[in-house]
């Protein structure tokens, strides 16, 4: 990985370590921390340090050091608890691709390494299937996106849910008979070319919303947009 990145520290007014992260720009991400609710500690933040590094990758060595040595009081992330290591080392695993996920969306590539796990035997048929959690900890991806990945699989007939909110299970779809509870996903248009994303962010800031947005498209994909939303505003509805 490249690209100067930044380690910083938050203290509160006693010095106590608030929190370890990395950034490209480390004023953004405190914006970030500020606007965000899961930052609830933000307003206890009276000093901050800040060291560069010539890449992300080193960034990163930097900040797993950090925070299983330094204990930062609201880190989760790389956080042990107990005998655990700790959650999602990002960008550890090399068996995704975090650059151009706009081409290859993350659950897309997760259930690719599965598929090939289970196709190359790894995960034997009838074999209980990794957890959300499980897969989280192994790519440093968000559950959701993981959990989307094994719906990925079980829409292809590779992965069995018997109940709800059990583990997929790996299965041979010609000879299992067996009631699923998965209920198979939307049906997307015929065209090979289109990618369905879903993006949060709150309605109050459309402009972080935009950005979240343009940064997932093309010059082109962006302009074909907003002429779509200002056709809808104009007729007050979609085609």
């Amino acid at each position: 990985m490249t690209g100067r990145t930044a380690l910083y520290r938050l203290y509160d007014s006693a010095d106590r370590l608030l929190y370890v992260g990395i950034a490209r720009d480390p004023q953004v991400r405190w914006r970030g921390h500020a606007d965000s609710p899961t930052s609830p500690w933000w307003p206890e933040v009276k000093r901050k340090e800040v060291e560069w590094f010539t890449t992300r990758e080193a960034a990163n060595d930097a900040e797993t050091v950090a925070v299983t040595s330094e204990s930062p009081l609201h880190n989760r992330a790389k956080a042990a608890v107990g005998d655990r290591p700790g959650w999602g080392f990002w960008g550890r695993s090399t068996e995704i691709d975090r650059v151009r996920t706009h081409k290859n969306p993350l659950s897309q590539q997760i259930a690719g390494v599965l598929r090939a796990d289970i196709e190359e035997g790894r995960i034997k048929p009838g074999a209980g299937m990794p957890s959300g959690r499980e897969l989280f900890h192994r790519f440093g991806v968000p559950e959701s996106t993981c959990l989307l990945a094994l719906r990925r699989l079980a829409d292809e007939g590779l992965c069995f849910q018997p109940r709800a909110r059990s583990r997929y299970v790996c299965t041979d779809p010609s000879a299992d008979t067996r009631p699923s509870t998965h209920a198979p996903s939307p049906t997307p248009l015929a065209d090979a070319n289109l990618i369905y994303r879903t993006f949060r962010f709150a309605v109050d800031r459309p402009a972080r919303g935009a950005a979240q947005i343009r940064s997932k498209m093309t010059g082109e994909q962006w302009a074909a947009f907003v002429a779509a939303v200002v056709e809808t505003d104009a007729h007050g509805s979609a085609d």
